[in-house]
């Protein structure tokens, strides 16, 4: 190897570590970010019942690593921990309107970039139906959320109780959509599966 083509070589792996550095180290500290929240999702993810500094530490560390990656699941944690702040604490009626708020807006972000995440579009639409007035964009939501994954055990019942809170405002294919999560919903139970 002449030096001309060893020099060659070696700025060419000297370029590509630092692209590897580059592109790692954002990854990185977004990991470390993600990591005091974690074990709230955890408790989250098994319906474990998570106190407000616990839901607090999911949203701080979600925001500062979406410093460092774009990743549309960041969003819907956000939302998913400010919906619990609402359903958890007791709140002003303007605290409770800014977080919904704030969380319709993260679950939009989130689904813009990845619309096939059913467990956001169920969130939505109970955030739409927490901001009061909007039934239509409500069940706009709550038909996505079925659409995305339609025997998804863990929001079958939800989907039905949902539903049937709605029901004066339930169009007919909206019907057969709920009598179809009643049917999943009783078929989980049989099963032992359990759901939020």
């Amino acid at each position: 190897m002449t030096g001309r083509s060893a020099l060659g070589w070696g700025i060419l792996f000297a370029g590509l570590a630092a692209f590897l550095l580059a592109a790692g180290v954002p990854r990185l500290l977004a990991a470390l970010a993600l990591l005091p929240g974690d074990p709230a999702l955890a408790e989250i993810e098994d319906d474990r019942t998570v106190d407000p500094t616990a839901l607090a530490l999911l949203i701080d560390g979600r925001q500062e690593a979406r410093r460092y990656v774009a990743d549309p699941r960041l969003n819907t944690d956000i939302a998913l921990a400010e919906l619990l702040q609402i359903d958890r604490q007791a709140l002003g009626d303007r605290e409770k309107r800014a977080l919904v708020d704030r969380a319709i807006d993260q679950l939009r972000l989130g689904l813009a970039a990845a619309p096939a995440n059913s467990f956001a579009w169920a969130r939505l639409a109970h955030a739409l139906a927490l901001q009061g007035g909007r039934d239509e964009t409500a069940l706009a939501a709550w038909r996505l959320s079925i659409a995305t994954a339609p025997a998804e055990p863990k929001l079958a019942a939800w989907r039905a109780r949902f539903a049937d809170r709605l029901v004066k405002q339930l169009d007919p294919s909206d019907i057969r959509l709920l009598t179809q999560q009643l049917q999943y919903a009783l078929h989980f139970k049989a099963q032992g599966v359990t759901w939020h």
